[in-house]
């Protein structure tokens, strides 16, 4: 069976030979809790297979946005593919069961992580990237690239503390009303903290939700700042002949 996986993790099932109307209105079959979503925003057509899963946009506000490209008709999905409706995005998924994107547990080495992370649980070397108390949006890097993630916290204006982990890396991000703040990954600081975690497609990522006060190091606008991050990436991949 189709199914869309949030990036909180929570799965939407995509029964066969049916038809979804995405918005923010309550009489939609999915009801989308966005203020970046129109009242009827997109609607999804399942074929009676259940792996044909077409999306169209209906006249919204902000569009509809198929991996990153916003859509201008009738649009197939494939499996793994991001839709975004609205500031929400989901991870397209064919198979039978999805693996979820929560409750993943990562090698933590020797990282004192009460101090790098409060609220994440440590058990036996193993750190509890979600903590169901505490992380209140978190999911996979493969899925949701760090870009992406920001771009979705800076629509919504959340405010609090993204944590990346990475097999090489672990940053910190604070945004606060949607805007980045400042950012550390090791030594690097900032947009080079920014680069590097922009680049990792493996991994894991979750917000610690505050409004607490921070130093703001990072004055551009996140817009302006995820532009450049994407300028930044295209140039390094086409001077860097490994990639």
């Amino acid at each position: 069976m189709a199914s869309l996986l949030t990036v909180a993790g929570s799965r939407i099932a995509l029964v066969s030979n049916r038809t979804y109307v995405f918005g923010r209105s309550q009489d939609c079959d999915v009801p989308v809790d966005d203020g970046m979503c129109s009242r009827e925003h997109a609607r999804i057509t399942v074929g009676t297979t259940g792996q044909t899963v077409v999306v169209e946009d209906m006249d919204s506000r902000n569009g509809t946005y198929v991996n990153s490209a916003r859509i201008t008709g009738r649009t197939l999905l494939t499996d793994g593919c991001r839709l975004q409706i609205g500031a929400t995005i989901y991870l397209l998924s064919l198979l039978e069961e999805p693996r979820a994107a929560q409750n993943v547990l990562l090698e933590t080495g020797t990282l004192a992580w009460d101090q790098f992370a409060p609220g994440i649980t440590r058990d036996r070397g193993v750190v509890r990237t979600v903590n169901q108390d505490k992380a209140e949006f978190s999911g996979q890097l493969a899925s949701f690239p760090v870009i992406d993630v920001l771009s979705i916290l800076n629509r919504a204006a959340r405010n609090g503390t993204l944590y990346v982990e990475t097999a090489e890396h672990r940053a910190r991000i604070e945004i606060r009303d949607g805007e980045i703040h400042n950012a550390v990954c090791g030594e690097a600081m900032d947009f080079d903290a920014l680069f590097i975690m922009s680049k990792e497609r493996s991994g894991f990522f979750w917000l610690i939700e505050s409004d607490a006060a921070c130093k703001r190091t990072m004055f551009g606008s996140t817009d302006h700042i995820l532009l450049d991050l994407c300028r930044t990436i295209d140039e390094d991949a086409a001077t860097d002949p490994t990639r």
